[in-house]
C-alpha cells in the first residue's frame, strides 16, 4: 500500500469513527429524553395516586360519582401494579437477563395498554367535565366545596399527562431502533451478536439514567469500552459474549493509541476477566459457540502479542492459570480444525513462549509439541506459518525443547523438511528461524542424529538467499549461515573456498553495502545489523582470503559506523509488536570489536590465500 492509499484509508477510518461518535451522541440524547419522560411520568403518576387517595377518596369520597370512584380506585391499583412490574423488570436487568425483545414485550403487555387506558378515559372525563355546562356534578352536590370539580379535573389531567409521557417515551424508544441498527452497521458488526450488543449497551445506559440520575456524571455513564469489559467480568455467559463482541470490534477499528488504552483497561481487571475468557474458550458445541470461541481467541491473541509490559503481564497471568494450556490442547485436538481456530492458537503459543518459564512449561507438554510438529510437517497445515513461528519461539534458548522437536518421527525428517522450505518464499523466514535455534541450542544432537549431512545441503540454499533476497528473508538466512558453521565448520570453509574471486567479491560487497544501508535499524528487520556482523565474523574465521576483500570494500569504516550509531534494537534478539522482548547475550559493540579485530589480523606466515583461519 503506497502513501496515498494509506492516507485515503486513514481518512476513511477517521470519517467512519466520527460518524460512529456522532451517532452515539444522538442515541445518548434519545436515551436521556426517554429517561426524562419516564421520570416525569413516574412523578406525575405518584402525584396522581396521592391526589386520588388523599384528596378525592379521602376528602370527597361520598360526593364522587360511581364512575369517578371506580376509576380512581382502579388507577390506584394499576399504578401500584405498574410500579411493581417495573421493579421486577429492573431486577432482571441488573441480573443481565434482559433482551431487547423482552423489553418490547414488557412495554406491549404492561405500559402501552395502561397508558392508552389512562389517555382515553382521562380525555373522555375531561371532555365531559370541561366541555359541557351540564355534567354529573352540575349542580354541585349539597355541602360540596367549589374546589370539588377542579380537584377531579386535576386528577384526570395528571392521569392524562402520565399516559402521554409514557406513550412518548415508548415512541422515542421505537424511533431509536433504526438508529441502533444503523450504528451496528457503522461499527462493522457482522455477527448476529452485534445488534444484541448495541441493544444491551443502550439499555444499560438507560438504567444508569434512571438509577443514578438523569444527569449522572461521566464516571457512572458507561462507554462502549467500559461496558464491554464489565460484561466480560460478569457471571452471565450471554453478557460475556456481548462484551467479547464489542471489544473485538473496538480493537479492530481503533488506532494504536486507543487500542493501547483499551488493552490497559482490560489487563487491569485480568484477575476477574481471564477465568471468564478461559471458560469461553472451552465453550464449543455448536456453530454459535464456535463463533464465540473465535472471538475469545482473537481477544487473547491481541493482548498476548503486545510487546510491552501490559502484554508481558497478561501472558504471565495466562500461564498461571492451570486450565488455559489444557484448553489450547483441546482445540488442537479438534478434528477438522479450521484456520480461524488454529491461527490464533498458534499466535498465542508463540507469544507465550517468549517468557522463559512459560516456554519450558509449554515445551514440557509433549502433547503440544507433537501436535505442532504434526501440523507443521503435514501437507495440509491448518496454522500456516504461525505453526512454524510457534515452534521457533519454543526453541529459543531451550535445548530441552530443541531435543523434543528433533526426536525421530516415523515418516518425517524435520531437518530435511525445513531445508526444503527454504525454497518457498512463504516459509523462508520460519524455516530459517527454526534452523538457527536448533544450530545454537542442540549442535551435539544434530551431529549425533546425522543431521549435519543434511545441513550441508542447506548451506548453498542459504547462501543463495543471502545473495538474491533482501529484507526479512535475507536477515533470516544470515542468522542461519552465521550459526550453521558451528555444526558443519569444515564444509562451511570449503563452500567459501569454492567461490571464485568474482563470487567472493560479490558476497562481501553485498554484506558491506547492506550494512551501510542499515545505519539506522529498520523495524521490519531489526536484527539485520547484528546478523551481518555475525556473518562477517563467521566468514573471516573460516577463510582468511576474505580479509583483504573486506578491507577493499571498506568494512572497517562500515563497522566503525555501526559502533558509532548504537540502537536499542541491537540489544534484543526477539521482537513482538515492534518492541524487544528477549535480549541478546553479547552487546553489539563487543561483536563489532571482534569483527574488526579479525579483519585487521595478519594471516599466519605460510598460509595460502584461500586457507582456513
Amino acid at each position: 500500500m503506497n502513501g496515498e492509499e494509506q492516507r485515503q484509508s486513514s481518512a476513511s477510518a477517521e470519517t467512519a469513527a466520527n460518524k460512529v461518535i456522532k451517532k452515539l451522541k444522538w442515541l445518548n440524547c434519545l436515551v436521556l429524553c426517554v429517561a426524562l419522560l419516564e421520570w416525569a411520568g413516574n412523578a406525575v403518576g405518584t402525584l396522581a395516586t396521592l391526589w386520588a387517595t388523599v384528596v378525592l377518596l379521602g376528602g370527597f369520597c361520598s360526593l364522587l360519582s360511581r364512575t369517578d370512584f371506580w376509576f380512581c380506585t382502579v388507577m390506584i391499583f394499576v399504578e401500584a401494579t405498574r410500579c411493581a412490574a417495573l421493579l421486577c423488570f429492573t431486577m432482571k436487568c441488573k441480573a443481565y437477563l434482559v433482551s431487547i425483545r423482552a423489553f418490547l414485550r414488557f412495554m406491549k403487555d404492561n405500559l402501552i395498554p395502561v397508558s392508552v387506558l389512562q389517555i382515553v378515559l382521562s380525555v373522555l372525563r375531561l371532555r365531559s367535565l370541561l366541555g359541557h355546562h351540564r355534567h354529573d356534578y352540575h349542580p354541585l352536590p349539597e355541602g360540596a366545596s367549589h374546589n370539588f370539580v377542579p380537584s377531579i379535573v386535576v386528577f384526570f389531567m395528571l392521569e392524562l399527562c402520565q399516559g402521554s409521557f409514557s406513550i412518548f417515551a415508548i415512541f422515542l424508544g421505537v424511533i431509536s431502533l433504526p438508529f441502533r441498527r444503523s450504528l451496528v452497521l457503522d461499527l462493522g458488526f457482522t455477527q448476529k451478536l452485534g445488534a444484541k450488543a448495541v441493544d444491551v449497551y443502550f439499555h444499560q445506559a438507560y438504567q444508569v439514567r434512571t438509577e443514578k440520575g438523569l444527569f449522572a456524571s461521566e464516571k457512572y455513564r458507561p462507554s462502549l469500552d467500559s461496558f464491554a469489559i464489565k460484561s466480560i467480568g460478569c457471571s452471565s455467559r450471554e453478557m460475556q459474549i456481548v462484551g467479547l463482541c464489542i471489544l473485538d470490534n473496538c480493537l479492530q477499528r481503533g488506532d494504536s493509541k486507543s487500542n493501547d488504552k483499551l488493552i490497559k483497561d482490560i489487563v487491569k481487571d485480568a484477575t476477574n476477566i481471564i477465568p471468564k475468557i478461559i471458560g469461553l474458550i472451552s465453550y464449543l458445541t455448536d456453530t454459535r459457540q464456535k463463533e464465540v470461541l473465535c472471538l475469545s481467541l482473537k481477544l487473547v491473541r491481541r493482548i498476548a502479542t503486545d510487546g510491552g509490559r501490559i502484554g508481558a503481564r497478561f501472558r504471565q497471568d495466562l500461564s498461571e492459570n492451570p486450565f488455559f494450556l489444557n484448553n489450547l490442547e483441546c482445540i488442537l485436538d479438534l478434528e477438522n480444525s479450521q484456520p480461524e481456530l488454529w491461527q490464533p492458537v498458534m499466535d498465542i503459543i508463540a507469544a507465550m513462549a517468549l517468557d522463559k518459564a512459560t516456554r519450558q512449561e509449554n515445551g514440557s507438554s509433549q502433547a503440544i509439541i507433537n501436535r505442532l510438529i504434526g501440523a507443521f510437517l503435514s501437507n495440509n497445515n491448518p496454522g500456516g506459518t504461525a505453526t512454524g513461528e510457534a515452534l521457533a519461539n519454543l526453541t529459543i534458548m531451550s535445548p530441552d525443547n530443541c531435543w523434543a522437536i528433533l526426536l525421530p518421527r516415523q515418516g518425517h525428517n524435520l531437518i530435511k523438511t525445513l531445508i526444503d522450505m527454504l525454497e518457498d518464499d512463504n516459509y523462508i523466514c520460519v524455516a530459517a528461524n527454526i534452523l538457527h535455534n536448533l544450530c545454537v541450542n542442540s549442535r551435539d544432537m544434530l551431529i549425533n542424529l546425522g543431521a549435519d549431512k543434511d545441513l550441508e545441503s542447506a548451506l548453498p540454499k542459504v547462501m543463495e538467499i543471502i545473495m538474491t533476497k533482501e529484507g526479512k528473508q535475507m536477515e533470516a538466512a544470515l542468522s542461519v549461515a552465521s550459526q550453521i558453521r558451528y555444526v558443519i565448520h569444515e564444509y562451511f570453509g570449503l563452500v567459501l573456498l569454492g567461490y571464485s574471486d568474482t563470487d567472493a567479491a560479490a558476497l562481501v560487497k553485498k554484506l558491506v553495502d547492506t550494512l551501510n544501508s542499515n545505519k539506522e535499524p529498520c523495524p521490519e528487520y531489526p536484527r539485520m545489523r547484528r546478523v551481518l556482523v555475525e556473518m562477517v565474523i563467521s566468514i573471516v574465521n573460516r577463510c582468511t582470503r576474505y580479509i583483504n576483500i573486506f578491507i577493499e570494500n571498506g568494512a572497517n569504516d562500515t563497522l566503525d559506523m555501526v559502533k558509532g550509531t548504537p540502537s536499542i534494537f541491537d540489544k534484543y534478539r526477539i521482537f513482538l509488536g515492534g518492541k524487544g522482548v528477549v535480549t541478546e547475550s553479547l552487546p553489539m559493540h563487543e561483536l563489532v570489536d571482534n569483527a574488526k579485530r579479525l579483519i585487521q589480523a595478519t594471516p599466519t606466515p605460510g598460509a595460502q590465500p584461500g586457507g582456513h583461519a
